[in-house]
C-alpha cells in the first residue's frame, strides 16, 4: 500500500491536480452523446470519449465534482482494478489489461504523430 500511496503523491505533482470536473465536462461535450458506434479519429476525440464516462462516476459514488482529476481518476481505476480481480482468473489481470492499453495507446500516438 505504501508504494501506491507514493505513486499518487507523484501524480499529483504533474497538472493533474489543477484539472477539476468542469473541465472534464467541457471536454466530454466536444463529442455528440453516443448512441451508437462512434469513430474515434484524433487522440483528443478518445480521451472525450474517456472524459464522457468519468463524468458519470463522481455523481453516482457521491465525490464531490470539485475533485482533482487525480482523484476521480485513481478512484476509477481502483473500482476498476476491483472488477478485474473479481473475475479474473489470476491477479495480474488488471495489469495485463493495462499492458495492452499501453500498447494502444503508444501505438494512437504515434499514428497521430504521423
Amino acid at each position: 500500500m505504501i508504494k501506491a500511496s507514493e505513486e499518487y503523491q507523484n501524480a499529483q505533482g504533474n497538472g493533474f491536480e489543477e484539472i477539476r470536473y468542469g473541465e472534464l465536462a467541457e471536454l466530454a461535450s466536444e463529442l455528440p452523446e453516443l448512441g451508437g458506434p462512434c469513430a474515434l479519429n484524433t487522440n483528443r476525440e478518445r480521451a472525450a470519449l474517456a472524459a464522457q464516462a468519468l463524468i458519470r462516476f463522481p455523481s453516482s459514488t457521491g465525490q464531490d465534482t470539485g475533485e482533482p482529476l487525480t482523484d476521480i481518476v485513481t478512484d476509477m481505476l481502483a473500482n476498476m482494478m476491483h472488477l478485474c480481480h473479481l473475475f479474473a482468473s489470476g491477479s495480474d489481470g488488471f495489469q495485463r489489461l493495462l499492458n495492452s492499453a499501453t500498447g494502444h495507446f503508444e501505438a494512437e500516438l504515434d499514428d497521430e504523430q504521423e
